[in-house]
């Protein structure tokens, strides 16, 4: 089991996913994990070349990242990937443990710190560099924000506050923001989100999850940039 740590009033400890990615683990009280860090894929997916095209019409930056199109989609509450690791040939994100959040890399990140190219286009493209993460905030994917005891929701606040240090001490990094959508089905309008692809998407999240997004470059007016949980 790897050394849990103390941060503020949290413990926490920090592993290394199979593919290459961080998990931390948090809790109010000290975070047991016996289990190595799952992933439901062994090896590291390819980030491809996300990049940013510039929105004349509306003054935005939006993120374009087609390699998200081989994401998981609205997989039934069985599969879902984001509550704990029941059957080890079925790995989630998450592993069994004690803990109360955790945070991770995101598996199909629509920003990415080695994205170095971007397509020519008639519009201005910039490379989509960033560093896209995912906060689940509770192991019971039926929970809800609003249903969580206060104790738990400062320990989420706390999160958010040293993922938004270790996320803004990274060089490229000039922006964070946390951004939650709860909606089952809701027609995404942000100009910049680490979890969808074009402008606007129809998706369905899970009530328990949350994602942290950086972003390396002045925002211009309008422009986001999203934590979401």
């Amino acid at each position: 089991m790897p050394p849990c740590y103390r941060h503020s009033n949290m413990h926490f400890i920090e592993m290394l996913k199979p593919d290459g990615r961080i998990l931390h683990l948090y809790g109010r009280d000290k975070v047991e994990c016996a289990n190595a860090a799952p992933s439901p894929r062994a090896a590291a997916t390819t980030a491809g070349e996300p990049h940013l095209r510039w929105q004349p019409l509306r003054g935005e930056w939006i993120a374009y990242a087609p390699h998200r199109q081989a994401r998981t989609f609205q997989p039934p509450p069985e599969y879902n990937p984001l509550r704990p690791t029941i059957d080890p040939l079925f790995p989630t994100e998450l592993p069994p443990g004690k803990y109360d959040v955790a945070v991770f890399d995101n598996l199909f990140p629509s920003l990415s710190p080695t994205a170095h190219e971007a397509p020519d286009l008639p519009v201005p493209s910039r490379p989509g560099i960033g560093h896209c993460e995912v906060v689940v905030y509770s192991q019971d994917p039926r929970n809800s924000l609003s249903t969580l005891p206060l104790d738990h929701i400062e320990l989420i606040i706390d999160v958010w506050g040293r993922h938004t240090e270790l996320n803004g001490a990274r060089e490229a990094i000039q922006y964070v923001l946390p951004l939650r959508t709860k909606a089952r089905r809701l027609e995404l309008r942000w100009p910049i989100r680490m979890d969808r692809s074009t402008p606007t998407h129809s998706s369905r999240r899970c009530p328990n999850e949350c994602s942290i997004a950086s972003w390396p470059i002045t925002v211009p007016p309008g422009g986001l940039c999203s934590m979401n949980y």
